[in-house]
């Protein structure tokens, strides 16, 4: 899969597991709406994705996740947010522009940095915690 395929499919994974997240059916027309592309564009991404064993399709057009979509969602999911709490805990970036930034580091990380980065943070939090506890009274 080449970088641009698998940064569409991330993003398509991504975008169904908010989708179904919030109790909505997905289907392509959603999707297409959600990624900003046309239908005819959300139709073929998922075809492949089908190909791929990503995603299923029902009779009724609804899409869900596979076993294997639904673990690989869950890891660019875990990297989007891993990423953004960097962005915003250690690096001081507002929500939204750590938002769009974790949304192209989300494909650069891999699990194992992913992995270190969430246990700085969880440090991080720790030793700030202790300090507004000594400094603070909290």
């Amino acid at each position: 899969m080449s970088t641009v395929e698998s940064r569409t499919v991330s993003r398509y994974l991504e975008a169904i597991y908010y989708v179904d997240a919030e109790g909505e059916r997905v289907k392509a027309a959603r999707l297409a709406e959600w990624l900003g592309v046309s239908q005819p564009t959300a139709g073929a991404t998922l075809q492949r994705m089908v190909r791929d064993g990503l995603v299923q399709i029902s009779s009724s057009k609804d899409v869900s996740l596979t076993a294997r979509g639904r673990d690989t969602a869950a890891a660019v999911v875990r990297r989007h947010r891993v990423a953004e709490r960097w962005l915003t805990d250690v690096m001081g970036l507002d929500w939204l522009a750590a938002d769009e930034e974790a949304g192209r580091l989300e494909h650069a990380l891999s699990d194992a940095v992913t992995d270190r980065v969430y246990k700085l943070i969880g440090v991080l939090e720790v030793h700030t915690s202790i300090l507004l506890e000594h400094t603070c009274g909290l």
